[in-house]
């Protein structure tokens, strides 16, 4: 995906230069060839100057009945959500309700056994916190769905140790994103999702937006696009 982005958007500056009808040929017949090569599935869109100049929709969206993609469709975001978490904690602090200075042990009193670490150093991935992914991968009973508290429980339970200090160095971390969730319902005094959807998505319009709990609270979501991967024989699978 990385080098995807890298060839449009080396493309698309190698073709600033020209007219409109001439770019927009251009990057449909670029992306063309890469899905025809099974290079790419999903939506494009392009803007230059805040203006959408290319916008267009390649593949589908469910391999089982070929439905197709449109530019409507509604995709899963898997980590970009962490920018509406961040945003999240930035609303709270604007209304008082949280300071990102505050150690995360104010709204997680289970964490106090670990040196202090700031809901900064969550936002900014420089907490230390190990991978609870792993932690899950070795400690957990995989037939029982895991919410946030899980996560504090298990960090306690195995009474984990910091990478490092916090602040001292970056590691991304999924487990410090998963504890800023928690914090957001301990601040706001409400669910995850109903405070993104009150806070973020209504005042900005975005209808189209949600946070899905795909599996553990499954719903039937119109227009939805399924995520794949390809096997060792290069077919699409479920990552169920």
């Amino acid at each position: 995906m990385n080098r995807f982005i890298t060839l449009v958007l080396c493309c698309t500056i190698s073709i600033a230069c020209l007219g409109q009808k001439d770019r927009t040929q251009i990057l449909d017949s670029l992306l063309s060839s890469l899905h025809e090569k099974n290079m790419f599935n999903g939506n494009v869109l392009i803007a230059e100057n805040g203006k959408a100049i290319f916008e267009k929709s390649y593949g589908v969206a469910d391999e089982s009945d070929q439905r197709p993609l449109n530019t409507k469709t509604v995709f899963e975001l898997a980590s970009v959500s962490k920018q509406f978490t961040a945003m999240a904690i930035v609303l709270l602090e604007k209304d008082q309700q949280l300071s990102i200075e505050d150690p995360i042990s104010k709204y997680i009193p289970e964490l106090a056994f670990l040196p202090s670490i700031s809901i900064k150093n969550l936002l900014q991935h420089t907490s230390g916190l190990p991978d609870y992914m792993e932690l899950f991968d070795k400690h957990w009973d995989k037939r029982q769905f895991a919410v946030n508290q899980d996560i504090v429980d298990m960090l306690v339970k195995q009474q984990v140790v910091l990478n490092f200090e916090p602040g001292e160095e970056f590691e991304y971390s999924n487990t410090g994103y998963a504890l800023l969730g928690l914090i957001i319902e301990k601040a706001s005094g409400m669910e995850y999702g109903s405070y993104l959807e009150k806070k973020v998505f209504k005042p900005l319009g975005m209808k189209n937006t949600q946070v899905y709990r795909s599996r553990y609270a499954p719903e039937k979501i119109k227009n939805y696009a399924l995520g794949y991967l390809a096997n060792d024989f290069g077919i699409k699978v479920s990552p169920d």
